[in-house]
């Protein structure tokens, strides 16, 4: 018999989601990046997810010209450098489905969504190898449903 998991997408998501919008400037994602510990972050129009930008495009905008143009020219807005070809997972997505993204697809964190492209939070490799760890830990306890957000 298959071992399932009741847990969710929306059931990993822990407190609010960083973000920035298209408008704002290449220097205050670098500032949210930075002092959030992400590596990429959701842009967002109102709540509808519009792209993403990461370190490696904010790296590549600071040093395109070479480090010795750093400061001498303005840095273009996030709209300017994000990625909008957008891998998201859906809110209700499964563990199993969360894994097979993250294993298969490769990808360290995603956005995920509601009603196709409202933002409901981010998720990365870290949450979903907790939750794994946890489900198995639970289950060789004879836990049934662990809550995975209590530390242990």
């Amino acid at each position: 018999m298959p071992v399932t998991s009741s847990l969710t997408a929306r059931d990993l998501l822990t407190g609010r989601t960083p973000r920035v919008s298209p408008n704002d400037s290449v220097e205050r994602a670098l500032d949210v990046l930075t002092k959030k510990g992400v590596s990429s972050l959701p842009v967002v129009q109102g709540r509808r997810l519009v792209g993403i930008i990461s370190e490696w495009d904010c790296l590549a905008a600071l040093t395109q010209d070479g480090l010795l143009h750093l400061f001498e020219r303005p840095l273009p807005a996030v709209g300017a450098l994000m990625n909008t070809k957008l891998r998201t997972v859906d809110a209700d997505s499964d563990l199993d489905r969360l894994s097979q993204v993250f294993v298969t697809d490769r990808y360290h964190r995603v956005p995920v969504v509601e009603n196709g492209d409202v933002l409901v939070g981010m998720l990365g490799r870290h949450d979903v190898l907790l939750a794994l760890k946890r489900e198995r830990s639970a289950r060789h306890k004879g836990d049934r449903y662990p809550d995975y957000r209590r530390p242990q």
